[in-house]
Order: C-alpha cells, then sequence, then structure tokens
C-alpha cells in the first residue's frame, strides 16, 4: 500500500502517462485497500499507457468475468 504522499506522487506521474505508476495506483486501490470501483480507472490508464504488465492483468480479469 502507498503512503498518502506517495500516492499523490503516482497519480500525478500516472496522469502524465506514466503506466507503471498508474498501475501502482491500481494495485493500491485493488489490493490495499479492496476498492476495485476506485482501482479500475487506473488499471484502465495503465493500459492505455502501453505498460504491458497491466495489458496482462486486464487480459486475465476480462478472462475470469467471463467464466
Amino acid at each position: 500500500m502507498l503512503d498518502p504522499l506517495e500516492l499523490g506522487v503516482k497519480k500525478k506521474l500516472a496522469e502524465e502517462g506514466d503506466g507503471e505508476a498508474a498501475y501502482l495506483v491500481y494495485q493500491h486501490y485493488a489490493f490495499g485497500l479492496d476498492d476495485t470501483k476506485r482501482a479500475q480507472p487506473w488499471l484502465e490508464r495503465s493500459v492505455a499507457a502501453e505498460y504491458p504488465i497491466a495489458i496482462k492483468a486486464l487480459a486475465n480479469l476480462k478472462q475470469m468475468n467471463t467464466n
């Protein structure tokens, strides 16, 4: 889980197009706070930035939802 200062820094970087930072924010919400509603936009932002781990994570989530 990210501390509040680090979360703010990562959000700013993500908003500037940093896919890895967006993925870390996604993980913070999805796994640190168990808040998938707040996590999802950050995963999508990370995928849009073509961050490979996020692309795989989203594909896995979609596959889990179809089963």
